[in-house]
Parts: C-alpha cells; structure tokens; sequence
C-alpha cells in the first residue's frame, strides 16, 4: 500500500506532570487507605445526616446499570432483596 496523504482526529490534553502523577496515585492511595464495605451502606453514609439515620429513612440509590436500596432504622440496615 502506498499513501500520499495521513489525516487524524486526535484531543490534546495538556497539564503538570506532577498534576497526572498525582491523578494517576489517587486510586491505588484510596483502595490502601479504606476498607470495603457494602455499597448500600457506604452510599447511606456519605449522603445522609445523624437526625436522618436516627430517623429512619430509605435510600434509593438509581445508577446506570443497578438500583440499590437501603432502609435504616436506628443502629439497623436492612437491603431489600427482590
């Protein structure tokens, strides 16, 4: 094959070395750094305040792909199974 003419459609991303270096530690530093939990009850805890829980409330938790739900009463969470 012989050519006369190469065109591209590239994204130039531009940035600090020390900036991608930082991005590219963030996950393996986050994973050493945290236990695994349940999904429920990691979303339960990131969005919800102390009265909420004390309360009892549902958490429904939409994404792309899954639903999760969960229902917390008190010191208690229960998920659903359906």
């Amino acid at each position: 094959m012989a050519g006369v003419r190469l065109e591209a459609k590239v994204h130039i991303v531009t940035g600090s070395v020390t900036s991608a270096q930082n991005i590219a530690g963030a996950p393996t530093l986050a994973v050493s750094m945290f236990r695994i939990s349940l999904e429920q009850l990691a979303s339960s805890e990131a969005v919800l305040s102390d009265d909420e829980k004390e309360l009892g409330v549902a958490v429904v938790d939409v994404g792309g792909g899954t639903t999760d739900i969960a229902i917390k009463a008190g010191a208690h969470l229960s998920t659903p199974r359906f």
